[in-house]
């Protein structure tokens, strides 16, 4: 059995490859402003895609089981509130079979209190995970027991959840390269945008309609184009992002985008940055070529 100590996130270049990622997405989480971007950016090459992460309290007798796109949301929202959380300790486990190995870890979690994060940290606790990574070193399965610190951090962050910036993730996520991209999309679409958006392109001066985006959302499926959500925040009239499209296997680069929404948190108006409309231009030719 190998034993990492507690204290800072760090790993030596003599720790395995898979443990060195825990601790870099770890670091990661440092409740700084870069901390969403960089965490989300080694979030794909942590987690496998068809992750299970398993949450069972027995105080409460319940039993939650994430997603890959629920925790993956969980993450973004938890840097969104400041949170921090760090490895105390990290211990090797007996295997269950050659393509998989398994570490125990305790993670401490802080998250600022959400009226002034001066005042210091009104959720801080600490969770044992069992966690299992497959031969790819890829993290495919997690259980967290017994404590009810991480169901209740879960509980938290959902009722500080921003419901237009949910909806913007699940509508930009949709695009992971795989098929049913453009259908999971849809309502997403729908409920963002208000029926009368006008939506430019980038240096094309004609609006578009919700129904434009619809179509344009079943082309950008079809080459298993991925979009790459890296940024996303309020403004004073509505959302600004930063959205990384991967198109025909070329990254096209991140593209700033802004937009203006109604008392009803709903779309109304969504262009590129000024300076960037050249960049997003680029990305809808590419994907309607040869259409």
């Amino acid at each position: 059995k190998k034993t990492f100590g507690k204290g800072k996130n760090e790993a030596s270049a003599e720790i395995h490859p898979q443990v060195q990622a825990l601790y870099a997405y770890f670091d990661a989480l440092d409740g700084s402003p870069q901390s969403c971007k960089r965490a989300l950016d080694l979030f794909g090459s942590l987690f496998h895609r068809d992750l299970q992460f398993v949450i069972s309290s027995s105080e409460t007798s319940t039993t939650a089981i994430l997603s890959y796109s629920d925790l993956e949301a969980l993450v973004f929202n938890f840097c969104r509130n400041g949170g921090k959380a760090k490895i105390q300790s990290l211990q090797q486990l007996s295997s269950v079979s050659l393509d998989e190995t398994r570490w125990t870890a305790v993670i401490h979690n802080f998250l600022p209190d959400k009226e002034d994060a001066l005042v210091g940290y009104d959720y801080e606790s600490s969770s044992q995970q069992t966690i299992t990574f497959d031969k790819d070193y890829r993290i495919c399965h997690v259980v967290v027991a017994g404590n009810p610190g991480m169901k209740n951090l879960v509980d938290e962050l959902e009722s500080r959840s921003d419901p237009l910036l949910k909806t913007f993730r699940d509508f930009i996520t949709s695009f992971d390269g795989t098929p049913g991209a453009a259908e999971r999309a849809r309502p997403h679409v729908e409920k963002l945008h208000h029926p009368d958006a006008r939506l430019f392109t980038g240096v094309d001066s004609d609006a578009k309609n919700v129904q434009w985006l619809l179509d344009f959302c079943r082309s950008f499926e079809q080459d298993g184009n991925v979009a790459i959500l890296e940024e996303l925040e309020r403004t004073e009239t509505g959302l600004k992002a930063v959205i990384r499209n991967i198109v025909k296997g070329v990254d096209m680069g991140a593209a700033p985008q802004y937009g203006i929404v109604n008392d009803q948190d709903q779309i109304i108006y969504w262009q590129a940055l000024p300076g960037q409309e050249f960049a997003m231009q680029s990305m809808v030719d590419r994907v309607l070529a040869d259409e």
